[in-house]
């Protein structure tokens, strides 16, 4: 498989990618995972946390005993919630000022070179290279919950959401908040988010990736000017061509493919009724796991759902709106966007996949194209791919 580049939204397939702009987003990527790992230890502190509070409601009519054990627990895990949040402030407090100046840096290296990719020629291809994942989460964001729901639901899918990327993140929480506004009135009793993570198995890939000969020369000879193919000079570019590839020289980068992903929310919008408050949306005013599965098949009278997609679009039937939909409608949409991931489904790109065409290639595309002093030089023929 070839190596890869996080996702920029300056790139596109087929773009040809300076080193320094490489290194940025390599850069780039290592200090987002490190933040990534903090972020990650405080959401399992926190579902730690949920689950032991879960636990003292179920033992609530129990022995005092274990329900002091409970509470032990709880506090112990409430520590670990604060100590794994005190480490995140402190991560991204230091990485405030490295994260501002790498953003910059792939800004001012980006994109600075004329693809040398023929279109007429190239293909577009699809291919099973990784594995599917899809991982489903959920929270209950009641009315009364806290001064903002709407911000915590936002916050809650950016989490969620984060391997998109930081524009296409922030797109989808702010979107998330807008329905959620949409909805506020006195009788919202909350809003249930449904969030459904996926990479997709197939890889989108340039096959045949093929160059423009003249357009790779000139972009060789821009990047590396002292090392020039003398594209006028038959015999100085099959000598070239006959050069032994050097694997590790400097060569042309370009973004030859992309692994892709997509997300889906679901958003359950409960509105409180005019007589006693059902048993389910009772419950739904603790984060109980087994309420949030009842509200799927319960009959709780004034609700209606929003979907948001990214990645794919979901056939949600006719006469359907985005947002305007019923229980069952979503249910639907998510069983059609699973089938559509399963499927193949493009979704965005979340990596590129880059490939290296060395100095010898470049000037075998242009003998190859060219057919230069075939009579001289018959063993000159368009080479393999070298690999990464």
């Amino acid at each position: 498989m070839l190596p890869t580049i996080p996702y920029d939204p300056s790139l596109t397939l087929g773009a040809a990618i300076g080193a320094e702009q490489q290194a940025a987003l390599r850069a780039l990527e290592a200090r987002k995972a490190v933040l990534d790992a903090a972020e990650r230890r405080v959401e399992a502190a926190s579902a730690a946390a949920a689950a032991m509070r879960v636990t003292r409601l179920e033992v609530s009519h129990l022995s005092a005993a274990l329900r002091a054990r409970v509470d032990e627990g709880l506090r112990i895990a409430l520590r670990e919630v604060e100590r794994a949040t005190d480490a995140l402030v402190g991560v991204r407090i230091a990485a405030v000022g490295e994260l501002t100046r790498l953003r910059a840096a792939v800004g001012a290296a980006g994109p600075r070179y004329e693809s040398p990719v023929d279109i007429g020629a190239t293909g577009v291809v699809r291919r099973p290279l990784l594995s599917d994942s899809l991982r489903l989460t959920g929270q209950y964001f009641p009315r009364g919950g806290s001064e903002h729901p709407p911000e915590d639901a936002r916050a809650f899918v950016s989490r969620t959401a984060r391997f998109l990327g930081a524009s296409r993140c922030l797109d989808l929480s702010d979107t998330v908040h807008a329905q959620i506004e949409r909805q506020a009135c006195d009788r919202l009793h909350g809003t249930l988010v449904l969030t459904a993570t996926c990479t997709h198995r197939h890889a989108v890939l340039l096959e045949p990736l093929v160059l423009d000969p003249e357009a790779a020369v000139r972009l060789w000879n821009r990047v590396y000017p002292d090392r020039r193919l003398a594209a006028r000079d038959d015999r100085s570019m099959l000598e070239a061509g006959r050069e032994a590839p050097d694997h590790e020289a400097p060569g042309l980068a370009l973004c030859a493919g992309a692994t892709c992903g997509s997300t889906f929310v679901g958003l359950i919008h409960v509105f409180s009724p005019s007589g006693p408050e059902p048993g389910v949306l009772r419950r739904l005013r603790s984060p109980d796991v087994g309420a949030v599965r009842a509200l799927l098949t319960a009959n709780i009278g004034d609700s209606h759902c929003s979907v948001v997609t990214t990645g794919a679009v979901p056939s949600i039937g006719a006469g359907e709106h985005i947002s305007g939909l019923d229980m069952q409608s979503m249910l639907n949409a998510f069983d059609d966007y699973v089938q559509q991931v399963r499927g193949g489904a493009d979704g965005v790109p979340l990596k590129f996949m880059v490939r290296r065409f060395s100095r010898v290639e470049v000037a075998r595309i242009w003998c190859a194209a060219h057919r230069a002093g075939a009579d001289r030089a018959g063993e000159v023929e368009p080479g393999e791919p070298e690999g990464p």
